[in-house]
């Protein structure tokens, strides 16, 4: 499911200026110039920061409430946005490189479903482009086995956010009161990729993968997320 309602509250949940900067960094490692595609751009920090650095950038994501939160951001003339499922995606060499992280990619529910993007995704890159995504690691199954809830506070609304997993997948629930008021309910859920397999899928189509863990660490080990960076031969 895409983020729908929880869009309004999306920023004030999860919104992190040292942490974009650290995304368009990372990118900056792999893409010096060119044309980027960002799917999964939420509520656009990342693509907006990045087209402040000189890129030309195409940004989309499920959700159009998303995207018209996007749209009425400082710098947001800067990106083209757009409403766009991946599984969707039609251009033949266009891009320089794409983008798309916050583990946007683990809500595809199945390898047949990454099998396809993966496929897209080479067909629209130039040759010698990038594509560069991040995902949940095998650890965050564990991690999340017993339920974890936050509470707390957003201006005078208050919110729960609870994740737990089970089998390949990870569940979410957002809840949104005013006092007793309901203002909303979600839920929402990710599947699970062995970073392994995937790895395997990418090279199988004509990738050339190159893995960290955690921004920091040399290939797949523990840690929170994988980050794939993938060189189109």
């Amino acid at each position: 499911m895409n983020y729908t309602t929880l869009a309004s509250y999306y920023d004030a949940l999860v919104s992190d200026k040292e942490a974009t900067k650290d995304w368009v960094e990372y990118t900056k490692r792999y893409v010096k110039k060119g044309k980027v595609l960002d799917f999964g751009c939420g509520s656009g920090d990342f693509a907006i920061g990045l087209a402040k650095e000189g890129f030309v950038v195409d940004a989309s994501d499920l959700s159009s409430e998303m995207i018209e939160v996007a749209k009425n951001k400082q710098g947001s003339k800067l990106v083209n946005w757009q409403v766009l499922n991946m599984l969707d995606l039609s251009e033949i060499e266009e891009y320089d490189a794409v983008t798309c992280y916050c583990d946007s990619l683990n809500y595809l529910q199945s390898y047949k479903e990454l099998e396809k993007v993966i496929e897209k995704v080479y067909k629209a890159l130039k040759v010698s482009g990038v594509f560069m995504f991040d995902i949940h690691s095998l650890d965050t199954l564990q991690e999340f086995k017993q339920e974890s809830i936050e509470e707390g506070y957003i201006e005078d609304v208050s919110y729960q956010w609870c994740i737990y997993s089970n089998d390949q997948n990870l569940y979410y629930s957002f809840i949104f009161q005013d006092g007793e008021k309901m203002l909303l309910k979600e839920h929402h859920q990710q599947f699970v990729f062995d970073p392994i397999i995937v790895k395997a899928m990418l090279e199988k189509q004509g990738f050339e993968v190159k893995n960290s863990t955690d921004f920091t660490l040399e290939g797949i080990t523990k840690g929170n997320k994988i980050f794939f960076s993938c060189l189109k031969r």
